[in-house]
């Protein structure tokens, strides 16, 4: 049953990574090739550690918690940039999670979808790639728009391509800092999915406390269906 305080909504803004695309392998793949680089350069850091590591970053809110984990390890600044690149992100080891399709399908009976995202080129084709272009109508890619949460600006635009009041819409994501803050800021409602490697991030004061929490992705049905 439809959370009452998401009684008016109209719209849902989804964000992609650890949110309804598994990133988990995708990640665990480079940060097995930042360990092994930085094997080479006589730092010896398994890649569960750097995980541990990140997460922690991640819950703590620092901004690039891949740099402010080389930083402890290595002084060189080309060091740490050699690092840097080594890690490949391999996207085609990303993956829908569980229930995503069937779930989008139905939400898609009681509102309109779209994607509000911090991604490189190529977003809409991944998503057809995956199945699932068809339910959204329209996709905002941070490296295709020019502007990346959390920026207002990439949510002002998606509330005017929307045509839609800030609280007609829910962001649902999975960073506090990323969607759930710069969301509230605009009055738009917020659902957080407790996913990923900032899964452990904490609210510090109201604007950073999501409207609803859930723990995977498929329990949207419960809140807005």
């Amino acid at each position: 049953m439809r959370a009452r305080i998401f009684r008016n909504v109209k719209w849902l803004f989804f964000d992609l990574g650890s949110t309804i695309i598994d990133e988990n392998q995708a990640g665990q793949q480079r940060l097995t090739e930042v360990s092994d680089t930085l094997g080479e350069l006589g730092v010896n850091v398994s890649p569960s550690e750097l995980r541990v590591s990140i997460e922690n970053a991640n819950a703590n809110f620092l901004p690039n918690a891949l740099s402010a984990i080389l930083d402890v390890y290595l002084d060189s600044d080309g060091e740490k940039e050699k690092v840097r690149n080594s890690g490949r992100y391999p996207k085609e080891l990303e993956y829908l999670f569980p229930g995503v399709r069937p779930m989008l399908e139905k939400l898609c009976d009681s509102y309109t979808l779209a994607v509000v995202a911090n991604q490189p080129h190529g977003t809409e084709q991944r998503l057809k790639d995956f199945g699932i272009l068809e339910y959204f109508s329209f996709c905002l890619s941070s490296s295709e728009e020019g502007m990346a949460k959390p920026d207002p600006k990439i949510f002002h635009k998606a509330l005017e391509l929307a045509s839609c009041a800030p609280g007609e819409a829910i962001m649902v994501g999975d960073r506090i800092d990323n969607d759930v803050r710069p969301a509230k800021e605009l009055g738009i409602l917020t659902i957080r999915v407790r996913q990923g490697s900032h899964r452990f991030q904490n609210p510090r004061n109201r604007l950073e406390s999501a409207d609803a929490t859930v723990d995977i992705i498929t329990e949207l049905e419960n809140l807005l269906v």
